[in-house]
């Protein structure tokens, strides 16, 4: 009887386990797909907007007179959109422009920008090198749900990289989706 008792619980401990890292293993998963959508959305908006600033080039100097307008207008619009649980009021995207050695021409969020060399940030490196650019970056280094994502496009001017568009998105807008999420995997399991 000791013996089988041993197999059962042997058995019951390997499923448990197994269970509790399937569970894990799904949560985990949760918590990266909505940001890979995310992503691949901020990637058309970034290519989007840079093809926008090239029809407004005055020979290779880029001009962000108006984006900022466009912006400006976007930020005073009502919106009254119910996505899920989410009730959306305002947009909520970040939009910086460099110049083709990295210095601040625009920043929707932060005029004080405008000037500052942000030719190291990871985004704006590689995508001047004609590489994807992207970094994640925390507005608060103690709070990691204060994490920005960021997505960058080249602005071209006759096939020359001459400046750099680079749209940001707070985590924080799509933690309310991962946390109903998982709150009803973690019931059901």
């Amino acid at each position: 009887m000791k013996i089988r008792y041993r197999i059962f619980l042997g058995f019951a401990l390997v499923l448990i386990i197994g269970f509790f890292l399937l569970v894990s293993w799904i949560l985990t998963d949760v918590n990266v797909q909505p940001k890979k959508s995310m992503e691949e959305s901020m990637v058309d908006i970034a290519n989007i907007l840079a093809t926008y600033l090239e029809t407004q080039l005055e020979g290779r100097e880029i001009s962000t007179i108006k984006i900022k307008n466009m912006l400006n207008r976007a930020a005073n619009r009502k919106l009254r959109a119910q996505i899920y649980e989410l009730q959306k009021t305002q947009t909520s995207l970040s939009i910086y422009v460099t110049d083709e050695k990295g210095i601040v021409l625009f920043d929707s969020e932060n005029e004080n920008n405008v000037g500052q060399d942000f030719s190291q940030w990871i985004d704006v490196r590689r995508t001047l090198r004609g590489q994807y650019g992207a970094r994640t970056t925390r507005s608060n280094p103690d709070d990691p749900l204060s994490s920005v994502a960021y997505v960058a496009a080249p602005v071209y001017y006759h096939g020359d990289i001459i400046g750099v568009c680079s749209v940001g998105k707070s985590w924080a807008s799509i933690n309310s989706f991962l946390k109903t999420t998982r709150k009803k995997i973690i019931l059901i399991a």
